[in-house]
């Protein structure tokens, strides 16, 4: 697989046509940009507790590859539940006074993860977090696809990917196929705008789509995208503390998260498959019909 990059669109084009043509070549295609969210606000309020331990045992538990931004370990909650991150890049935020979209992504799974255990609270379900952003205000379909590819290879079962574009991407739209080939169940945020419209790679057949509840959790938010892709509603807002400051957002991507974290406790709890997990989150946490 190769990223390759013109100084104008004619060299582009014509290069295409060149590839295109190429019996070597398996396919040719655009790489879309990805942006990262919004930053989430600082909020005074006491977050509730994370009402987890890790297993005591040495167990294999199931993996949750988290395709975000780069997460935060010191001042945090959640370090016990992350295993040794993987960088595209070669930068670091764990320094940073500002919690990441990847570090709230990370406690929004764990406290899904919390929420769908009915007894112990302790759980071997570890979180692979995979930086897909570095510094960047933005990424890209073809570096959210080597994250996944990364985070298979490390061992995820479930994948949460609380991003999202307009367009579909064969290179991304093919990596997936092959994840859920080998079992690896996949969640993505719907995005967070009302049109209706596909968003990948939510709206792809292998991956579930997911959007936010509002705050009574009785209806989808009037923000969030209820397309016929979506298959699965959940809370729409979280809380992450970095520091002993805790933080407020909103958004589908805590909807992915949340859920991401309720399916890898329904496997760990119930020693189900992933197809099996995909089954009963789909089943019990279908959208709230609309209505007056």
């Amino acid at each position: 697989i190769y990223q390759l990059e013109f100084e104008n669109e004619f060299d582009a084009d014509k290069a295409r046509t060149q590839l295109e043509q190429n019996d070597g070549v398996t396919s040719v295609d655009s790489n879309f940009t990805i942006e990262k969210p919004i930053s989430l606000s600082p909020v005074n309020l006491p977050a509730p507790s994370l009402n987890l331990r890790p297993a005591s045992a040495e167990t294999d538990g199931v993996i949750v590859g988290l395709i975000d931004s780069s997460v935060q370990k010191k001042g945090t909650q959640i370090a016990d539940f992350l295993l040794p991150e993987i960088s595209l890049f070669d930068s670091s935020i764990d320094k940073s006074n500002q919690v990441s979209h990847g570090t709230s992504m990370a406690e929004t799974i764990l406290r899904g993860l919390s929420a769908s255990l009915e007894r112990s609270q302790e759980t071997s379900v570890k979180i692979l977090p995979v930086d897909v952003y570095g510094d960047a205000d933005n990424t890209s379909t073809f570096d959210v696809a080597r994250g996944i590819q990364s985070a298979i290879e490390g061992g995820a079962d479930i994948i949460s990917l609380s991003l999202g574009s307009d367009h579909q991407n064969n290179l991304l739209k093919s990596v997936i196929q092959a994840g859920s080939k080998e079992g690896v169940l996949f969640l993505a945020a719907a995005g967070n705008e009302p049109t209706g419209l596909p968003v990948y790679p939510a709206a792809q057949t292998e991956v579930i789509g997911v959007t936010a509840l509002n705050r009574n959790g009785q209806r989808v938010a009037s923000y969030a995208n209820n397309a016929n892709f979506v298959e699965v509603a959940a809370p729409g807002a979280g809380v992450t503390v970095l520091n002993n400051q805790t933080y407020f957002g909103t958004g589908t991507s805590f909807s992915t998260a949340y859920t991401a974290g309720v399916a890898a406790g329904i496997s760990s709890s119930q020693g189900l498959q992933m197809n099996q997990v995909r089954d009963t989150i789909t089943k019990s946490m279908k959208p709230p019909t609309t209505g007056p």
